[in-house]
C-alpha cells in the first residue's frame, strides 16, 4: 500500500468536490439564464400547440437540471459545514450521517406556494392527458 499516492488521490478528489461546489452558482444563473429566455420568447410569441409542447419539454429539463443542482449544493453545504470532523476517524460516520439526513430531507413534495390543487384541477387535464404526462 503507497500511503502517499492514496493521500494524493483522496487530495485530488476532495479538490474535485470543492471546485464542483464552487461552480454550482454559475451553473444556477446559466440554466436561470436559459429558462429566462423560453419565458420571454413565449411571452413575445404566438405558439402553436406542437411548440407550446416543445417549449414546456425544455421548461422542465432546465428545471429538473436546476434541482438537481440546487440538492447538490444542500448536500455540500452539509459536507462543508461538517467537512472537519473527517480528521477524526470517529467523527466519520458522523458527518456520513448528517449527510443522509441532508439527502433525505431534499425527498419531501414540493408544497404548492400560491396555487391550490383546487386550482391546477381546473386547467381540465383529462386522464389521458395526465398518463401521457407521467411517461415523458
Amino acid at each position: 500500500m503507497d500511503i502517499v499516492e492514496i493521500l494524493k488521490n483522496a487530495n485530488k478528489l476532495l479538490n474535485s468536490i470543492d471546485d464542483y461546489y464552487d461552480s454550482i452558482p454559475g451553473q444556477q444563473s446559466k440554466i436561470d439564464s436559459q429558462l429566462s429566455d423560453i419565458y420571454h420568447f413565449i411571452e413575445n410569441n404566438n405558439l402553436n400547440a406542437i411548440q407550446s409542447c416543445k417549449l414546456i419539454k425544455q421548461i422542465k429539463l432546465k428545471r429538473q437540471e436546476r434541482r438537481k443542482l440546487k440538492n447538490n449544493l444542500e448536500i455540500l453545504k452539509t459536507y462543508k459545514d461538517n467537512c472537519n470532523k473527517l480528521n477524526n476517524k470517529e467523527n466519520r460516520e458522523f458527518l456520513l450521517c448528517e449527510l443522509n439526513k441532508a439527502k433525505k430531507r431534499l425527498k419531501i413534495a414540493y408544497r404548492n406556494r400560491v396555487y391550490t390543487s383546487e386550482q391546477f384541477k381546473t386547467l381540465n387535464f383529462n386522464e389521458e392527458e395526465v398518463l401521457y404526462e407521467k411517461n415523458m
